[in-house]
């Protein structure tokens, strides 16, 4: 048997497929696939097809069972167990210090990120960008540091945008926050 993402890499909202191999029987085989957590919960019918797609709605470990049965009645069966779905990665939260309209132009500002879901190993990144101009900047390359001070040079109306992506799965979650004042 074999799922499309990893046990550990896979999050709630992912439509994962799980693909069986099977040789010799009887004629036709057709394919049952069954995912327990608490509870039972069938994908699909029995099909012939030997694979099934299947989004887990809630974080967690998963068994998964494969039965395969041909005309002769034959059946065989496949389990995994113990695969493991976790939360959708996402910024949990963002805080500067200090807050928008009390920052000052040329003084440092603290930037914090905390973040939840994924493999819980994070990489984080922050942006700026000042209103009027078009470009993106960089306060932060991605890093294990999910607190970092920048100095805006000129005050205005700024965008924030903090970003937080799984060390694991390289996905990526942000967050933008906007009208942060700076005098």
């Amino acid at each position: 048997m074999t799922i499309g993402k990893a046990s550990g890499t896979a999050q709630v909202g992912d439509t994962i497929t799980i693909s069986v191999q099977s040789s010799g029987g009887t004629g036709v085989v057709k394919y049952h696939f069954l995912v327990k957590k608490s509870s039972s919960a069938v994908i699909g019918g029995e099909s012939v097809s030997s694979s099934a797609k299947w989004k887990p709605k809630k974080a967690g470990k998963y068994s998964i069972t494969v039965y395969a049965k041909d005309d002769g009645g034959n059946v065989a069966e496949k389990t995994i167990t113990k695969y493991t779905v976790n939360k959708k990665l996402k910024v949990r939260s963002f805080k500067a210090s200090p807050s928008s309209k009390k920052a000052r132009a040329g003084r440092k500002v603290k930037l914090m990120m905390k973040a939840s879901g994924g493999t819980k190993k994070y990489l984080y990144k922050f942006r700026y960008k000042r209103s009027g101009t078009k470009k993106i900047k960089r306060i932060s390359a991605y890093s294990s540091k999910k607190i970092v001070s920048w100095r805006p040079k000129k005050s205005g109306k700024y965008t924030l945008y903090v970003y937080v992506r799984d060390k694991k799965t390289k996905r990526i979650a942000k967050k933008i926050v906007r009208n942060y004042i700076v005098s």
